[in-house]
């Protein structure tokens, strides 16, 4: 992936502000690189995209690429999005609980209804975070040549989340995060076991 100079620059000023932020250090490699850049543009300052040429309110309402935000998740730039919190792995357990038990229809209602549970509880609370992470992530689909109609599509989910469980895009984020967490289970990893609902949530 290649971007443009001014966008890398813009990256690592908004990365040293927020470190600045919340008090962390800057990491060892960043002053390792850092002759690379002149001093004078590596600015501490949060990076905001703009997304002129885009028409955001017409996006926010567009039923067809709201529908089809599920099928973000099938791309490279959404590999591994999921909340990585203990809690997720309680409702792993109930999609595999759920399997064992019910058949059929009863299954896919059964689903519907973990899947609303498990946006009301986890994802709902975390609606601003979801959209910002949505427009830097169009910001960078962008910034690398990516089809309009993706970009598109991305900050329709953006501009469209609410506190409501019925989205496209919060339903694929609710069954991603916890099929990752079946997957760590199956493989021994149980995340109650080591991190606390204080961690950091995304993967």
């Amino acid at each position: 992936m290649i971007i443009a100079s001014d966008y890398a620059l813009s990256l690592v000023g908004d990365a040293m502000y927020r470190s600045g932020q919340c008090g962390a250090l800057l990491p060892a490699e960043y002053y390792v690189w850092r002759r690379l850049f002149v001093p004078e543009k590596v600015v501490p300052e949060p990076y905001t995209p703009t997304f002129i040429g885009y028409d955001l309110k017409a996006l926010a309402v567009s039923k067809r690429l709201i529908a089809g935000s599920a099928n973000l998740f099938d791309e490279d730039f959404f590999a591994d999005w999921g909340l990585a919190k203990s809690r997720v792995c309680d409702y792993a357990e109930e999609w595999i609980e759920l399997e064992k038990a019910a058949g059929g229809g009863s299954l896919a209602r059964g689903m519907e209804l973990l899947l609303k549970k498990f946006c009301r509880e986890l994802l709902v609370p975390e609606i601003e975070r979801i959209r910002k992470r949505l427009f830097l992530t169009a910001d960078l689909m962008r910034k690398t040549n990516k089809e309009r109609e993706l970009v598109e599509t991305t900050l329709a989910a953006a501009m469209s989340l609410d506190a409501h469980c019925h989205h496209p895009f919060l339903k694929r984020l609710a069954l991603e995060s916890m099929g990752l967490a079946r997957e760590a289970l199956a493989e021994g990893y149980d995340l109650r076991q080591y991190a606390s609902d204080e961690d950091d949530e995304w993967e």
